[in-house]
């Protein structure tokens, strides 16, 4: 699996990008501008509307009628939830959409992400970290093959985020970008590491 951007232009933000991502790898995407890297991100979920360029996810061009790639899930922004519901009971909200998953799988990701333990608190009572590993666990539980993340450590516990690291490194399937304006989060998990600069992309 794949997905190219070629010769993407957005907002002077973007200027002339192509590159290709491939399944089985961890990009790390930095910038000293973090609108750069929020743009990048957006415009990769065909949230934007391209300038100029297309973007393909195994030849099938999304971007030109705006659609989103077909069994991604992304963490762009600041996590969102109901708050009159429990951690859990958001999750299963959002895995009724498709019926991929049963309670056992939720419980098993939301594990994973160390959130299990507050699992039937309602989501008002969350602190943002909480939030953080709740809304990890919704991108993670059903299994997509392409996962974009903007910021996924932050504030989240340092002995956790190694343990997020080594669980990144095991989903040897799946295609993950990483955006983050700390480019040290990247050592030891991303195969590859790019910084937005001056709108173009470099690999560094």
């Amino acid at each position: 699996m794949k997905i190219e951007m070629k010769n993407v232009s957005k907002d002077l933000i973007l200027k002339d990008i192509s590159i290709t991502f491939e399944s089985g790898k961890i990009y790390g995407i930095t910038s000293s501008d973090e609108l750069d890297t929020n743009v990048f991100l957006n415009v990769l979920c065909s949230f934007y509307k391209l300038d100029e360029g297309k973007i393909l996810k195994d030849g099938y061009c999304y971007s030109d009628k705006n659609e989103f790639p077909s069994d991604t899930r992304v963490l762009l922004d600041k996590p969102t939830f109901i708050s009159e519901l429990s951690g859990f009971d958001n999750l299963k909200v959002i895995a009724k959409i498709l019926n991929k998953i049963n309670d056992n799988d939720i419980y098993e990701t939301m594990k994973i992400f160390d959130i299990y333990k507050d699992r039937n608190i309602l989501c008002d009572k969350y602190l943002y970290g909480m939030k953080k590993k709740l809304a990890l666990a919704s991108v993670f539980m059903e299994n997509p093959k392409v996962i974009i993340l903007n910021n996924p450590f932050d504030c989240i516990e340092k002995t956790l985020v190694e343990d997020i690291k080594k669980y990144f490194k095991e989903q040897k399937d799946k295609l993950i970008i990483i955006a983050s304006p700390n480019k040290e989060e990247f050592n030891d998990l991303c195969d590859e590491i790019y910084e937005l600069k001056k709108g173009k992309l470099i690999k560094l």
